[in-house]
């Protein structure tokens, strides 16, 4: 995990920080005047603002991660990671677990695609 995490860090530190410059500081600065603290104001204004960006950094991540095998396999535990496992059934040759890992993984990541996509649409229409 943390050698994913370490990979992926600098992907949504640059994806957060470009969503970030564009926060007008009038938001937070109105905040502030109407007697909210830093605390709330990043809770009610920031946050909320950095969702698509959040959002969107976390999908990356999560095809990043599917997609790493040589990181999983060199650093991995004792129990093996999904790459990992996927590469020793294939070894042995094809076997339907390997089709029906994939159809998992193909299932959960539509998802997500899914579940993404409204969540940003919803974002874009204010509601």
């Amino acid at each position: 995990i943390w050698a994913h995490a370490v990979h992926n860090v600098p992907f949504v530190a640059l994806v957060v920080m470009a969503r970030l410059a564009t926060l007008p500081a009038s938001h937070t600065e109105a905040a502030m005047d109407l007697g909210a603290d830093r605390f709330v104001s990043f809770f009610r204004i920031t946050l909320p603002y950095l969702k698509p960006a959040l959002i969107g950094a976390g999908v990356f991540c999560m095809l990043l991660s599917f997609d790493d095998f040589v990181r999983s396999f060199f650093l991995g535990g004792y129990e093996p990671t999904l790459p990992v496992l996927i590469f020793s059934k294939l070894r042995s040759g094809m076997s339907p677990e390997i089709n029906a890992i994939a159809t998992v993984v193909l299932i959960m990541t539509a998802v997500l695609g899914i579940w993404a996509e409204r969540s940003m649409r919803r974002m874009g229409k204010g509601t």
